[in-house]
């Protein structure tokens, strides 16, 4: 199902935001093809005949688990929940603004005028994409504390929010399975798990 949807999605990738989604479904790919993969366990030998039976580490399945989660509902969060172009634009904008920001971290790093150039053409992509959502209808229709949210989100490097008509929600990680087509036993306690 995935490499079809690949496949038919990158023909039609027609902008930057298409062109994400396929790079989003194809970690979903890469990720279950790695739980099919730890699923079937790891065992050891070594020269002096010590083995290590055949097992399954939860830690590690369950780091992946949460991973493709995460992947997931921000693929769900951004391409299905949020449907119209205001919405889909401002929530994309946010995810892409949290990753360029979440960057930023390593500034102190920077050696190099090319690493120093890369850093400031980031930040007049930050700053491009607040506007762009800043010049949306639908954030201009907002009411003053909506607009704070979603300010307050750029500032705290977050984009999980949704629209109920004119109002934003703020969403937590471990709810985001209420917003999909999925039986929410499943996901109860998984996150945190």
């Amino acid at each position: 199902f995935l490499i079809t949807t690949i496949n038919e999605h990158r023909v039609s990738t027609s902008n930057v935001m298409e062109g994400e989604a396929t790079l989003l479904l194809q970690m979903m790919l890469t990720k279950t093809l790695h739980i099919k993969s730890i699923i079937k366990g790891v065992s050891f030998s070594s020269k002096n005949e010590i083995s290590l039976n055949n097992i399954i580490d939860p830690t590690v399945l369950a780091v992946l688990i949460r991973n493709t989660y995460e992947t997931v509902s921000m693929f769900n969060l951004i391409y299905r929940v949020n449907k119209s172009g205001d919405e889909r634009t401002i929530v994309y904008n946010l995810w892409t603004i949290a990753g360029l920001k979440y960057r930023k971290r390593f500034e102190h790093m920077i050696s190099g005028e090319e690493n120093a150039n890369k850093l400031q053409t980031e930040q007049e992509s930050i700053n491009y994409l607040i506007s762009a959502i800043q010049n949306t209808v639908l954030y201009q229709n907002l009411d003053k504390e909506n607009k704070a949210k979603i300010k307050n989100q750029i500032k705290n490097k977050e984009y999980l929010i949704r629209f109920d008509n004119n109002r934003v929600l703020i969403l937590h990680w471990q709810e985001l399975s209420k917003t999909m087509d999925c039986n929410e036993d499943y996901f109860k306690s998984i996150y945190t798990y």
